[in-house]
């Protein structure tokens, strides 16, 4: 048992790697956003027609957000919205359809689509492309890791049944051999017994057989009105 157990416990070990290489970007990615205030994002607003690389960062936003029809006009409602960088910031990113990150790969497969060459165009929107990319790269990681973290979940379970399957096998022989010895202590308490009822029996049957002789001696001499008897007889009572 503690070989299976050792192996699940390895194969989580290998998932949490997985997603721990790719959790401090992303984390570094949302720093990074949270330190944007309201004014960054208002730079980004006031453009009646964004840079290239601008409506592209935004517009892969409004997909990771949800919206299926992304255009300018959209995208400055969805910047105006006082929690925007919260919505980011929290965003489910285990529960993020893979047909959302199909669509996402068609702008982020943009050569220009990095951070510093965006910084170049909207500084604002350095950290926001940051935060896509690194939202990108742990869904490729999470979707690699998530079907090994179902069978490490499904082994941890039969693992567990097992293990109590094994506990009960285990309570059930300590009832037994509990019972064995339970009914061994009083073999042993019989046995003693009817020993003990062995010597008292002989005892008693060689003190009745010696009180029959009894009968048959004659004391020696009397003394004060007791009886004496003769040393030979004595010993031949004991």
């Amino acid at each position: 048992m503690k070989q299976e157990t050792d192996i699940v416990e390895n194969y989580a070990k290998e998932c949490e790697r997985d997603l721990a290489e790719v959790i401090p970007a992303l984390e570094t990615a949302i720093t990074a956003l949270d330190s944007l205030n309201q004014a960054d994002i208002g730079e980004i607003k006031v453009y009646l027609n964004p840079p290239y690389l601008v409506k592209k960062i935004i517009t892969t936003v409004q997909i990771l957000l949800g919206d299926t029809k992304p255009d300018w006009a959209s995208a400055k409602v969805m910047l105006a919205d006082p929690q925007f960088l919260s919505r980011l910031i929290n965003i489910d990113k285990d529960h993020i359809p893979e047909k959302v990150f199909k669509r996402l790969k068609e702008y982020t497969s943009d050569p220009d689509f990095v951070p510093e060459r965006v910084k170049q165009v909207a500084n604002s929107c350095k950290s926001i492309c940051q935060w896509v990319l690194a939202l990108e790269h742990y869904h490729d990681v999470f979707k690699m890791v998530k079907p090994k973290q179902k069978r490490v979940d499904e082994a941890k379970e039969a693992l567990r049944l097992a293990q109590a399957n094994l506990h009960k096998k285990q309570t059930s022989l300590k009832k037994i051999m509990d019972h064995l010895a339970l009914i061994q202590n009083q073999y042993q308490d019989s046995v003693n017994q009817r020993e003990t009822l062995k010597e008292r029996k002989k005892t008693t049957a060689l003190r009745l057989e010696r009180a029959q002789f009894l009968p048959m001696l004659s004391p020696m001499k009397r003394c004060g009105g007791q009886t004496w008897w003769t040393s030979w007889t004595l010993k031949s009572l004991v």
